[in-house]
């Protein structure tokens, strides 16, 4: 995660990677998947598609001095769901799209 995870206090740094057991930037997806395979449920890694993202444009994906993504970050993560839904099987992409039009008609 690191130099891309910046810890402003120690303690959250020894929350989340305790012991350095996390020294690696692609651990923590690794750590996450296989944490969601024990409780049954899917994980989607977005970071390669953020850390994509943030080199096209060289632009911030997330609220300036804050930890938290801005409307582009959110994009970028709406489409990466939907994507993974749709390959599911859950929702179609065109009846999002559908959904989507019809909502911006009213």
């Amino acid at each position: 995660m690191e130099p891309y995870v910046v810890f402003d206090r120690f303690e959250d740094r020894a929350r989340y990677l305790p012991n350095n057991a996390v020294v690696d930037n692609a651990d923590f997806g690794s750590v996450m998947a296989e944490y969601c395979t024990q409780l049954g449920c899917p994980f989607i890694d977005t970071f390669p598609a953020l850390r994509h993202a943030a080199t096209l444009d060289h632009k911030s994906l997330y609220i300036p001095d804050d930890e938290h993504l801005d409307v582009q970050g959110h994009e970028v993560i709406a489409q990466i769901v939907l994507k993974w839904l749709d390959s599911q099987g859950i929702v179609g992409l065109g009846a999002v799209v559908k959904s989507s039009a019809a909502s911006t008609s009213n």
